[in-house]
C-alpha cells in the first residue's frame, strides 16, 4: 500500500471492502507512520541510519525510496489511514502491532 499515492490507496481500501465478505477481516502489514512530525522525522533518520553499510549505489536507491514513501504524497500516517478505512466503512479499526513505522493493522467489515 505504502508505494501509492494516497488517492490510490483510497481506491484499493474501497476495493479491498467491496470484496471482502460480510463480517469479513482486513489484515494490513505496512508502513505506517505516527502523526507527530518530529517522531516520523525520527523514524525516518533511524532508518535511513540502517543503511549506512550499503554500497554507495544501493544506499542511495534505497534512500531516495524511503524518503518518498515518507513524504505526503505517499505517506500513511495513522490518523489520517484510520479514518479513511472509518469513511469506507470499516469498523473495530486497530493498529495491533508497531515496530517504529512497521504496523499490523486489522479492520473489520
Amino acid at each position: 500500500m505504502h508505494n501509492f499515492p494516497r488517492p490510490d490507496k483510497k481506491k484499493l481500501f474501497e476495493k479491498t471492502y467491496e470484496r471482502l465478505s460480510t463480517q469479513g477481516t482486513f489484515i494490513m502489514m505496512d508502513k505506517v507512520y505516527v502523526d507527530k512530525e518530529e517522531e516520523r522525522e525520527k523514524s525516518l533518520k533511524m532508518q535511513l541510519e540502517r543503511y549506512r553499510y550499503l554500497s554507495p549505489d544501493l544506499k542511495k536507491e534505497i534512500t531516495d525510496h524511503e524518503i518518498l514513501d515518507a513524504s505526503d504524497e505517499y505517506r500513511m500516517d495513522e490518523l489520517s489511514t484510520i479514518e479513511t478505512l472509518k469513511t469506507i466503512g470499516f469498523k473495530n479499526i486497530q493498529i495491533i502491532d508497531r515496530v517504529e513505522r512497521d504496523v499490523i493493522l486489522i479492520a473489520e467489515k
